[in-house]
């Protein structure tokens, strides 16, 4: 009687082990939902200038190819095709593939209509940087970089 139980209980799994195969052969159902993707960024690169109204920005890292740890952010700022000295200067950094906010800082004037600030970059990956420039005559602008960070 055992065996015969136990013979039943071999052939139950044999034929749920084949029936499962042939199932993930199948195509997939087709459904009417839309497919969830990444959305792609079209942010450009470090050392691009971007212009928006009345602002314009350039930003780059020291190193060049920044690394994991201390990175050093210059950015140079016109306002209206005029350097722009005395102007308000944040990066805030994410990881958008990863959900991840990253640090952020306040670049400090330098000479001119260069701005500079340090943050720690805790990881390698891609990264954003969202700098936004404003000043006392209330036009702010928002100016999104993307750049990767290497371990």
């Amino acid at each position: 009687m055992i065996r015969n139980l136990i013979s039943i209980a071999v052939l139950g799994a044999l034929v749920a082990g084949c029936s499962s195969t042939k199932q993930a052969d199948a195509p997939p159902p087709a459904t009417d939902a839309p497919v969830a993707t990444q959305p792609s960024s079209s942010a450009p690169g470090l050392g691009t200038k971007q212009e928006k109204e009345h602002f314009a920005v350039t930003l780059e890292t020291e190193p060049a190819e920044p690394k994991m740890g201390k990175v050093n952010f210059v950015a140079e700022v016109w306002h209206h095709g005029e350097p722009a000295p005395g102007q308000t200067v944040r990066v805030e950094t994410s990881m958008p593939s990863m959900n991840m906010d990253g640090p952020s800082v306040d670049l400090k004037p330098t000479t001119g209509n260069v701005y500079e600030g340090t943050a720690d970059l805790p990881m390698g990956g891609e990264y954003e940087a969202k700098v936004s420039v404003g000043g006392a005559e209330g036009h702010a602008n928002e100016f999104t970089y993307r750049f990767n960070v290497s371990q």
